[in-house]
């Protein structure tokens, strides 16, 4: 899964990357991706216990976005935007919430910040449904028996983004989310607002002010001192732990981010194992079995059977899968079985 983080010049934005990620940037030069493996204890457990000779943790991908700019040219935001965010299944939105000034000279205005990031968006969103609308009002797509419900769903949602409203606070029936889902709406994917603070930022009222506002809107929110954070990953693993705790901070940056980041997409971890490999698995929560083949391999979802089902519990509990069998702990589950998080899972499917 990916996470675009998108940003204000000044932010800190990439700064957040790095400590984030570990992964060094030249700022100022566009786009980059790092691959951050998600750090579960669970999945050592899992590959000692089937004597596993490997162990794949799963894996979030972090994109850092080129930066928006206020004013910009509408034409050239949204291309851009639709090109650089098109694929991301959730955003980090890293606001300014350090210092006294923004990067203007401005003053520090992180709920401004916020607003303005999330307008941009809209403006996004906005383009292409309106732009849908006036063709089917014009004509140039051929009408058909759904192109009335389509037409008023559509101004319904255009209505909503010309107010700043975010398709992902718009309550919707499954029907229009099915058909709104092939828009690739950027407001109607998951938020996660990243308030990157100083040291001495944190009783400030510009902050608290952002905080209740994206509090307000149900946004979830994270406060990051990315650049303390960014001096940390930089620390060899052994001297890590020593500086957090000077610092008082329980977990390291990347770690709460990936914690915030599973939060915010609404995702469990399921595992497989065998003698060979012991792997993590992040699929959305609701997930059902054979979605979760799927995952593994599409071939394991198209000819699914049925998933051999042991929770890491009664796993931990009993010590072994001989002794899960042995106390009932395990199941046969069809299909729609929903799967949980922690669930691992031997599919059996036809060759």
């Amino acid at each position: 899964m990916k996470i675009g983080l998108l940003g204000l010049p000044g932010s800190g934005k990439s700064t957040c990357f790095r400590a984030a990620t570990g992964k060094a940037q030249q700022a100022g030069m566009g786009d980059d991706i790092a691959v951050v493996q998600v750090p579960d204890p669970r999945l050592q457990t899992v590959a000692d216990t089937y004597e596993s000779r490997t162990a794949t943790p799963a894996e979030l991908t972090f994109v850092d976005l080129t930066a928006l700019h206020k004013g910009e040219d509408i034409t050239g935001r949204q291309s851009r935007l639709a090109a650089v965010a098109g694929d991301a299944d959730a955003f980090a939105l890293v606001i300014q919430a350090f210092g006294s000034m923004d990067y203007s000279g401005g003053p520090l205005d992180p709920q401004g910040d916020l607003d303005t990031l999330l307008l941009e968006l809209c403006l996004t969103d906005l383009d292409v449904l309106s732009g849908r609308v006036e063709r089917i009002n014009s004509g140039a797509i051929a009408k058909r028996d759904r192109s009335q419900y389509e037409l008023n769903l559509l101004q319904k949602c255009v209505e909503h983004l010309e107010q700043g409203g975010l398709m992902l606070e718009l309550e919707l029936e499954v029907e229009a989310e099915k058909l709104l889902r092939g828009f690739g709406l950027l407001t109607a994917r998951p938020m996660l607002v990243v308030f990157n603070v100083g040291e001495d930022d944190l009783s400030g009222a510009a902050i608290q002010s952002a905080i209740a506002y994206a509090d307000g809107r149900g946004l979830p929110y994270l406060l990051f001192c990315a650049e303390l954070e960014e001096e940390i990953a930089q620390l060899p693993p052994d001297e890590q732990e020593e500086f957090l705790l000077d610092f008082g901070l329980e977990q390291s940056a990347r770690d709460r981010l990936l914690r915030a980041a599973y939060e915010t997409l609404d995702v469990i971890t399921f595992f497989t194992a065998a003698d060979k490999e012991a792997r993590a698995w992040t699929v959305r929560s609701g997930t059902n079995a054979q979605q979760a083949a799927a995952r593994i391999h599409t071939d394991m979802g198209d000819n699914f059977v049925r998933a051999e089902v042991i929770s890491f519990a009664d796993l931990q509990k009993h010590g072994s899968v001989a002794e899960c069998r042995k106390h009932g702990a395990w199941a046969l589950q069809g299909a729609d079985y929903p799967v949980q998080d922690g669930d691992i899972l031997l599919i059996r499917f036809t060759h």
